[in-house]
């Protein structure tokens, strides 16, 4: 939809609108993303590029020229350029294509709009910004003013993406009461798990919960390393920083705003998660290692994903480890079925059952 309204309004303002899909395969790899924007071209009066590319097969022209080629047609007229479906751009020459286009946005010579599930691997794509505060009160005009606090909080909630402050404000439409209290949340969360949180696997969703989890028990400085993530653990967190869901600065991680609600509650069904996370935080704390070694940058996952396994236990509450990690098993693994923290779990175990019989047994002279 937004795509639909930037390119209704490049034309009427006489720009040509190049739309092209990039479906799976064909379609996505960079000969037929230049070969589609030509015959959008074609459609708008110039089909020379066009031409050219139907005489010749694929392998007629290296990345490079086809680039170019592209590039000197595009400079011809201002134009708005729309690629849909990005996730499926993954070769090298595709990624190429758009920094290119990048520059050609960046010199004033082009609008572009890319649609996707996720931003693409390569450059920097900032998630799509909300309404500004002044511009998401326009959607609740002629309704009854919300305090001010629950302003804040609804606006923090959404981060002024339009869809949910709509939703909100529809809800409050049919319900008087809402301006005077939180109503407007079951609106958001509904929003929220819809758009966002229902197309999270469950692993996903425990990362963004016990990034949350973190910061909320840390007061905003969470000792990241805390997660011990495994490598599979680093990928899903890899795919959640380039979808916008975790934004990372330094040692410091935060969710994407409009996910604090469905996290809450997933926070409030899952009270074991919280638990699991001090648990391992008092490992890391009574690591010799970690008393030693550096924070490191959030992409150092070596430094910050120290095994929970790596370490011998402290005989001192070992007993109470043992008593906790038994007791947190059993109420986790009825409630959740995650591979990762199963695995966690055993490996603490077999450690704490390996150590317990120095605890025990009387020492040998």
């Amino acid at each position: 939809a937004l795509a639909a309204e930037v390119a209704a309004e490049g034309r009427r303002h006489g720009q040509a609108v190049l739309w092209h899909t990039c479906r799976p395969g064909p379609h996505a790899t960079l000969f037929n993303i230049v070969k589609g924007l030509a015959e959008a071209l074609a459609s708008a009066g110039n089909d020379q590029l066009w031409q050219t590319l139907r005489a010749a097969p694929a392998a007629t022209y290296p990345a490079a020229v086809l680039i170019d080629m592209l590039l000197e047609h595009l400079h011809a007229r201002p134009v708005v350029i729309v690629l849909d479906d990005v996730q499926h751009l993954t070769s090298d020459e595709a990624l190429r294509l758009l920094t290119a286009l990048t520059q050609l946005v960046a010199d004033g010579n082009a609008r572009m709009v890319l649609i996707g599930h996720t931003r693409p691997a390569e450059g920097d794509w900032p998630p799509l910004a909300g309404l500004l505060q002044r511009e998401a009160h326009l959607l609740w005009e002629g309704l009854p003013a919300l305090p001010k606090a629950e302003w804040d909080a609804l606006y923090h909630a959404t981060l002024g993406l339009p869809q949910p402050l709509c939703r909100a404000a529809a809800a409050q439409r049919r319900a008087e009461h809402l301006a005077h209290g939180e109503g407007w949340r079951a609106a958001v969360l509904a929003w929220a798990r819809e758009a966002l949180w229902s197309d999270l696997a469950a692993h996903e969703q425990w990362l963004l919960a016990a990034v949350y989890a973190l910061n909320d028990a840390a007061g905003g400085a969470p000792d990241l390393r805390v997660l011990a993530l495994t490598e599979a653990d680093q990928r899903a967190w890899q795919q959640l920083e380039q979808r916008g869901m975790i934004e990372c600065g330094g040692t410091q991680a935060r969710i994407h705003g409009a996910l604090q609600l469905p996290v809450v509650e997933f926070l409030r069904a899952t009270p074991t998660l919280q638990a699991e996370l001090a648990q391992r935080h008092q490992q890391l704390a009574a690591s010799a290692h970690s008393a030693d070694a550096p924070a490191g940058h959030l992409s150092d996952r070596n430094h910050i994903m120290p095994h929970a396994a790596q370490h011998p236990p402290d005989s001192g509450d070992l007993l109470a480890r043992v008593r906790t990690a038994l007791q947190h098993s059993a109420a986790y693994l009825e409630h959740h079925h995650d591979d990762h923290d199963a695995r966690q779990l055993a490996l603490e175990l077999a450690t704490l059952s390996a150590a317990l019989p120095d605890l025990v047994r009387p020492q040998q002279a």
